[in-house]
């Protein structure tokens, strides 16, 4: 009896086998549909480093009155490019009052008058991709610019000066003051080194796209001023922030 129950229980036995045969293949056929299935992931990364570039450029390069002379009678001649054209000398003179239209070819030429209709000056441009501070020079003395050749004119009415203002709002976010007085309040003797005018020249103001500042110049021209050609260079220079 005992060997005719081996049968039965080696027959359940294998069936069991098998079953758990087959639940191992299944789970094995599970894990490699999942192994194959899972989405193959990798990352690949874009790097790129942007330098800062400080750039300025002048956009005017020259300011030009032209021939001319001073009045019978006058001590002395301003030529002032914040409205491009003279005016007699007037101590005291505001800002805005700088200017007045000359007969052509009598006394001086208009500068070099912009399309708004009253600018002559220079204009000073941040075309870099950083902010900058900025400085400014000029070559020659006004004592040096209106003499002769190597033999300074002196006298206590000659004036070269410098007058400020954002061309675009939002140009110079910090103006400042130079050692002779505030060029963006009024005109103000220019230096023969470097004074910084502006502490933030903004690259990209609101209005932009560039920030673009107004530079004015102001000549006062004694009447015992040397006849003869006078030029002389201003210098800005940018310094990254």
């Amino acid at each position: 009896m005992s060997s005719d129950n081996t049968l039965p229980i080696v027959s359940v036995v294998a069936v069991v086998v098998a079953a758990l045969a087959l639940v191992f293949t299944a789970l094995n056929l599970s894990v490699l549909s999942n192994i194959l299935l899972q989405p193959n992931i990798d990352t690949g990364d874009v790097e790129v480093n942007i330098e800062g570039a400080a750039a300025i450029q002048f956009i005017d390069t020259l300011i030009d009155w032209g021939d001319g002379t001073i009045p019978f009678g006058s001590p002395t001649e301003n030529l002032s490019s914040y409205l491009g054209v003279w005016l007699p000398y007037t101590a005291g003179l505001a800002v805005n009052e700088y200017g007045r239209v000359s007969t052509p070819g009598r006394f001086w030429d208009r500068a070099d008058v912009e399309a708004d209709g009253r600018r002559g000056g220079f204009r000073i441009e941040n075309i870099g991709n950083v902010d900058v501070s900025l400085d400014v020079k000029s070559a020659k003395t006004v004592s040096q610019f209106l003499g002769a050749p190597g033999v300074p004119f002196v006298h206590p009415e000659e004036r070269l000066q410098i007058y400020f203002e954002n061309n675009v709002t939002g140009s110079c976010t910090l103006p400042v003051a130079i050692s002779a007085g505030d060029p963006w309040v009024d005109y103000t003797n220019i230096s023969t080194v470097d004074e910084t005018i502006c502490n933030d020249f903004n690259h990209a103001p609101a209005a932009g796209p560039n920030g673009i500042i107004m530079m004015d110049v102001l000549i006062s021209i004694p009447s015992t001023t040397p006849s003869g050609a006078k030029t002389n260079t201003f210098t800005a220079t940018a310094t990254g922030l």
